[in-house]
């Protein structure tokens, strides 16, 4: 869960959010950032209901629309082995992990 998030997420600005962690080279936060923002897009898109107690598990059975089902269990996959498995990550991972979030930030987008 995000309980240890503050902002209002309508305020986040996830794109500086992520380019700081990178610049640190912490690809663990930049991940999470990632996560984060398809969250916050998928509230946005009235296909789960942010709240910041809730878990990765609550969303995925909130989620109806099978269209995005698949996508988001692989992301939440990817998103718990990396931050709380403390898996480091280095710069090729994080690539390939980048790609499959943007993919679904366009899913989301359109």
């Amino acid at each position: 869960n995000f309980i240890d998030i503050i902002e209002d997420l309508d305020k986040i600005n996830f794109e500086e959010k992520i380019k700081v962690a990178l610049a640190d080279g912490d690809y663990r936060l930049a991940t999470r950032w990632h996560y984060l923002k398809i969250l916050f897009l998928m509230d946005k898109n009235k296909l789960i209901e942010f709240a910041s107690y809730k878990t990765n598990i609550d969303y995925r059975y909130e989620l109806k629309s099978t269209r995005h089902q698949h996508a988001f269990i692989r992301l939440s996959y990817i998103y718990e082995y990396v931050w709380y498995g403390k898996f480091v990550i280095g710069i090729t991972d994080y690539k390939l992990k980048e790609t499959e979030f943007a993919e679904f930030e366009k899913e989301l987008n359109v």
